[in-house]
This record gives C-alpha cells, structure tokens and sequence, in this order.
C-alpha cells in the first residue's frame, strides 16, 4: 500500500465553518494542512484521501482542527463526478462544534440550570452520545413540569398537568410526550432512535424553551410604552 504527502499553503477556505466561540458560522483560513493519499496500487483499487487542516476563525481568531476524509469508491468512474448522495468530503473538527441556540444558551430568563442541561444534551449530541442526549432531553421537560408547579405521580402526568395550567397547548402536550417516551425508551427499555430523531427532539426542546419562557416576555413588552 502506498501513501504520498502534500503540504496545503496557507489560504482562505471558501465555506463558513461554525465557530464554538462566536456561536455562529464565520471565515476561516487554513493555517497548516496536509494531504494524505492512500492507495493499494492496483488500477482499479480505490484511493483514499485525507486531509489535516489547523484552520482559524477571522472573527475571534480561535485555532482549531479538522480532519477531512473521501474516496474514490464515491465518484462516478467515468464522469469523475460526485455519486448521488454522496458528500465529496465529510469533516470532523477537533473540538467538537457545539450549535448551541444562543437565545437559550445566552437566555437571561430561562433558569441556569435549564441552560446547563441544554448546553450538556448539545455537547453529548455532538460526541455521539445520543444515550445521554436522550436522557438529558427527558431531564429538561421534568424540570420545566416541577419548575411549574407539576406534582403528579410519572413524567407523563406533569405534562398534562402543566397543559392543565394553560402552560402549553394540548398538541405541544402531546408533543412533549412523544419526545419523553424516547427518552424512556433509552432509560428503561434499552430501545435506541436514529440520530435524526434525536435532534429532531432537540428541535422540539429548543422550541417549548423559548415559547415557554421568552415568548411571555415579548408579549408584556407590546405593553409597554
């Protein structure tokens, strides 16, 4: 099996990057990159390519890294063209990019200890820890019940009883439901989701957060003068 090495010169990368410190996606430049190609020598062998780039944010400058992979089994033999479907080069970042909403991360309504749990629930989605995202995602809505007063006996009647209180609606009720039986589901029942079920419960979350406690705020100021 042969390898060959190339050095990338410094130059700017043509797509935003997320930047965990801005919390938003920014330029980046490449300060230092190597490219690994890796072949078993055979024509119709496939070539694998590698990419190690220390990239840096123009806006905070932070430094990070970020590893780039693809092959040729994903492009077309005769065209050269990308397969349908198929992403041209997949990039894990070194650390891991946090997408944090900054409306609750940042929140100075919704109680710290919600935001806690949240940024905790987003860092555990983005190291592939979907048992402790599920599990976290299940903590927020319980605390939400308790933190309105809920008292009834499982999870499920908090929900309803906070629906009671005219806190959500009866399809978010239903909602919140669904999502906490996936955290059930990891918890009591060793039953997995798919990673796009889980983020669509982030989703759900991120939304019930900012309904339940910044859209009363926005209401009281069309009050004021």
């Amino acid at each position: 099996m042969g390898a060959e090495y190339n050095l990338n010169k410094l130059k700017d990368i043509n797509q935003n990057i997320f930047c965990n410190k801005c919390n938003t996606e920014t330029k980046h430049k490449l300060l230092t990159g190597i490219n690994l190609t890796s072949f078993d020598g055979g024509q119709h062998e496939p070539t694998f390519w590698t990419n190690y780039d220390t990239i840096q944010c123009y806006g905070c400058t932070t430094i990070s890294f970020r590893i780039g992979e693809s092959n040729s089994e994903e492009f077309d033999f005769i065209s050269g063209k990308p397969e349908l479907g198929f992403p041209v080069v997949r990039y894990e970042y070194l650390p891991k990019r946090l997408y944090l909403k900054k409306e609750i991360s940042k929140s100075k309504i919704i109680p710290p200890v919600l935001i806690k749990i949240y940024c905790d629930v987003i860092k555990a989605f983005e190291s592939n820890l979907e048992y402790f995202t599920a599990i976290g995602i299940r903590m927020i809505i319980e605390k939400i019940t308790i933190d309105y007063g809920a008292s009834k006996r499982g999870l499920e009647g908090k929900i309803r009883q906070i629906h009671d209180k005219g806190i959500i609606t009866e399809e978010e009720c239903l909602i919140l439901i669904k999502v906490k039986d996936i955290g059930n589901d990891y918890a009591h029942f060793n039953r997995s989701h798919s990673r796009n079920t889980i983020k669509s419960a982030i989703k759900i979350i991120e939304l019930m957060l900012e309904k339940i406690f910044h859209l009363p705020e926005h209401v009281k100021s069309l009050d004021r003068p």
